[in-house]
């Protein structure tokens, strides 16, 4: 069998290759794959067999299609944001202490007005 560059699967190859396969299962895979191009004439690898029939086979890794955890409260995060903005409520934002500091200013005159202030 030649080697060939990556051919996409048919939809009508997907849903025969379980039966197709199980009715050549004497077969190595090896000869599954030279058996399987002579019959329809596409080249497809033992490993390129064997992956596809277990794709097809396994089941899904996320059944419910529900994101994981750590990404639902991201998105649960952006989309409160996003909620907040829409309301006119403007995002909080958390300063840092170095930020807030009236001694962040090299002009001592702003510090001390800000101290009488408080």
């Amino acid at each position: 069998m030649p080697k060939a560059d990556y051919i996409p699967w048919n939809p009508w190859e997907v849903e025969n290759l379980p039966r197709w396969l199980s009715q050549h299962s004497m077969l190595s895979w090896k000869a599954k794959s030279e058996a399987y191009f002579r019959q329809y004439n596409l080249p497809r690898t033992p490993e390129g067999l064997r992956s596809k029939l277990n794709q097809l086979i396994k089941p899904p890794s996320n059944p419910d299609g529900r994101l994981p955890t750590y990404h639902r409260s991201a998105a649960r995060r952006a989309r409160h944001r996003r909620h907040r903005e829409l309301q006119g409520f403007p995002a909080p934002h958390f300063a840092c202490p170095a930020e807030s500091s009236p001694h962040k200013d090299s002009n001592p005159l702003a510090a001390s007005a800000w101290i009488e202030t408080v």
